[in-house]
């Protein structure tokens, strides 16, 4: 015979596997059939213990996607994980301090460029390209940045 499971034991073993927003928790334990009083008292209770934290999810997915990816993007991934909108304004206050050598590491490995002053308009256009995808908004300031620390160098 299989034992009921309480709420808090099935959201604290859904976060067990993974970080997951307060509403995802939410929808995952009443699609799974506990009763909403019981869902939000766990909830709470988990608040409090600091075993869930939309902050600190927010956090680290603009931490883990700055070196790699533009406002955008995260912006996007942010929202996917259902998080409130101060929350995820809060978070990205924290991504215009990143700076973007680690982009530009990416980008010269990437694309086999060793000269950013030596590039042609095929390897810009997929430098452009890229940039655009990875959701950077000011990719022309950001190609520009690179050829100028290339300037500076020789």
């Amino acid at each position: 015979m299989r034992k009921e499971i309480t709420c808090y034991g099935y959201i604290l073993n859904v976060l067990n596997k993974n970080d997951f927003s307060r509403k995802d928790l939410y929808l995952k334990a009443i699609n799974k059939g506990y009763l909403e009083p019981d869902v939000i008292e766990a909830l709470d209770k988990l608040k409090l213990q600091g075993y869930q934290n939309d902050s600190r999810l927010a956090e680290n997915i603009v931490y883990f996607y700055s070196k790699t990816r533009g406002v955008n993007w995260i912006k996007q991934k942010l929202n996917q994980k259902n998080l409130e909108r101060d929350v995820i304004r809060t978070a990205l206050e924290t991504y215009s301090n990143v700076d973007n050598s680690e982009l530009e590491r990416k980008v010269r490995s990437k694309y086999n460029i060793k000269d950013f002053t030596l590039m042609d308009q095929k390897q810009y256009t997929k430098l452009y390209s890229f940039l655009i995808y990875s959701g950077y908004d000011n990719v022309s300031q950001i190609i520009e940045s690179f050829v100028s620390i290339d300037r500076n160098i020789k």
